[in-house]
């Protein structure tokens, strides 16, 4: 449908924005941040999964009301898509932060191990950003569906980060070092406070979007009330002549 693809645009906006975002401070700051490698990986394999699952994703039970919601994007795709690139730059600020936080209170010393941190932390991100993308209202209702898909793209998942740590060779070729083990708690508390401002932002914009579509209804509304009277009209015009017709069908029967 019209709406897997508006999901999938969206999250690709907001990924997007983020991995530039994170490219050009890593270029602009000298800072150990996120190499070709690692920007490589989260296209090839996390936004490539997290795509098809969004395109492949079953109609939900308010299709007829999405389909709606689905006109202002084709109609107007540079303004709609504004929410997703602040969303993307909230994905980078937290990265960065999470980064920081970790090196500042000892968890990550090196600098190579704060970027390890930043990377895992847009790992994360990328995952819990793919279930707020499924969603158009709030991210905690029920109606997201856990297809096969999402737990192979889970558990694959789990398993790279499981290597990096496992194997310290094959974490050196995505620029993986090591780091304290608390550092994950930094990584989920700024992964959590991105998906909950990424929530907050998809409120103002659909409160923003709801007067638009309540006066495009409006019109719709009317322009409909018009062609329904206008057909009221050409009936009642057409059994007039009818009976004007038969009329003078009498009246020639008679003489």
């Amino acid at each position: 449908t019209d709406m897997n693809v508006i999901r999938a645009i969206k999250y690709l906006l907001c990924s997007q924005t983020a991995r530039f975002l994170l490219v050009l401070y890593t270029i602009l700051f000298s800072k150990d941040g996120m190499s070709a490698a690692q920007a490589l990986l989260l296209g090839l394999f996390i936004d490539f999964i997290s795509v098809m699952i969004l395109a492949l994703q079953k109609p939900s039970p308010g299709i007829l009301r999405t389909a709606d919601e689905a006109e202002p994007w084709l109609k107007h795709p540079l303004r709609m898509g504004i929410p997703q690139v602040i969303i993307g730059i909230c994905w980078a600020c937290t990265a960065i932060l999470a980064s920081f936080f970790a090196g500042l209170f000892g968890f990550a010393e090196t600098v190579p191990a704060q970027g390890s941190v930043l990377y895992l932390t847009c790992i994360v991100i990328s995952v819990l950003m793919l279930f707020s993308q499924q969603r158009e209202d709030f991210l905690l209702r029920p109606g997201v569906r856990m297809t096969a898909l999402h737990a192979l793209s889970l558990l694959a998942l789990f398993e790279l980060v499981l290597l990096f740590f496992l194997f310290p060779t094959f974490g050196m070729l995505f620029g993986i070092s090591s780091f304290s083990p608390i550092a994950l708690v930094i990584i989920a508390v700024f992964s959590l406070i991105t998906v909950v401002l990424a929530e907050c932002i998809k409120l103002l914009a659909r409160m923003r979007q709801r007067p638009d579509l309540h006066a495009e209804d409006e019109a719709t509304e009317e322009k409909q009330s018009q062609i329904a009277a206008l057909f009221h009209l050409f009936r009642a015009q057409k059994a007039e002549e009818e009976a004007q017709e038969v009329s003078s069908d009498e009246n020639k029967k008679k003489r």
